[in-house]
């Protein structure tokens, strides 16, 4: 978990920095995968951690298949707007798609900012 906190925590820095603060974070990582307890716990922690400070997160990762689902799920609830991509290209359109401080709108990916779907 403390890895975690780092690591959102350089995230965090570099968009106050920028004054960017939607983001695209891309993953290649190897090794075994946490379980569906490990993910909750550790999205509910770390949402905490970024509630209220990104207008978009992106979130890239190939191999994360229905756990990030579960895992946009458990952000969404808690206010963080993020979604979960197995492809860059989603992901870019998506951050492409959403207008300045669309954090207030309708954060599932698949509905249109203006409440269409």
């Amino acid at each position: 978990m403390a890895v975690l906190v780092a690591y959102w925590d350089d995230i965090l820095r570099e968009c106050h920095a920028q004054d960017c603060f939607s983001v695209l974070v891309e993953e290649k990582l190897e090794g075994p995968r946490f379980d569906l307890m490990e993910v909750f716990s550790l999205i509910a922690e770390g949402s905490l951690k970024v509630l209220g400070q990104f207008e978009a997160i992106a979130y890239v990762d190939e191999k994360m298949g229905e756990m990030g689902q579960f895992a946009e799920t458990v952000a969404v609830n808690r206010g963080v707007p993020v979604a979960f991509f197995s492809d860059i290209g989603a992901a870019k359109d998506w951050l492409s798609r959403r207008p300045p401080g669309s954090d207030a709108y309708d954060i599932f990916r698949g509905r249109d900012t203006d409440g269409d779907n």
